[in-house]
């Protein structure tokens, strides 16, 4: 084998990983979560590489791109077939409160308030993260 043939190999080597990790959800957002909607509905949320799972409902799920602005974390997530929702991550460097917005509206829509460590309320999320 050549240099150039070497070249190709460990570059379509890379490629596939990367898209083999890209394919799988942020260690951030995994987990089993604290949620309410805005119904005041309480539940548990389990998201893992694949699924989201709330009050026994599984959806597939992918993550499409993640990124951080002003310190804060953002994953774009596809649910279900087409669905799309942001998870956010709006308090710098804390990984235990984030929101859930579905982006497709007008306006930003608060779809779930989500803590790690304790039951979030959603009307205090929504005032002090979204409007």
């Amino acid at each position: 084998m050549n240099n150039k043939q070497k070249f190709y190999v460990i570059l379509l080597n890379v490629i596939t990983f990367f898209l083999l990790v890209s394919c799988k959800n942020s260690e951030s957002i995994k987990g089993t979560w604290h949620v309410q909607n805005d119904s005041g509905e309480i539940s548990e949320m389990t998201i893992t590489d694949t699924t989201m799972t709330v009050n026994n409902v599984k959806l597939e799920v992918k993550q499409i791109t993640s990124g951080t602005t002003e310190g804060k974390k953002y994953f774009e997530m596809e649910i279900g077939r087409g669905g799309r929702v942001h998870i956010i991550f709006p308090e710098k460097q804390d990984d235990t409160v984030a929101i859930m917005i579905v982006p497709n509206t007008k306006e930003p829509y608060l779809r779930y308030a989500m803590n790690r460590e304790k039951q979030p309320d959603y009307s205090k999320y929504d005032e002090k993260y979204v409007k």
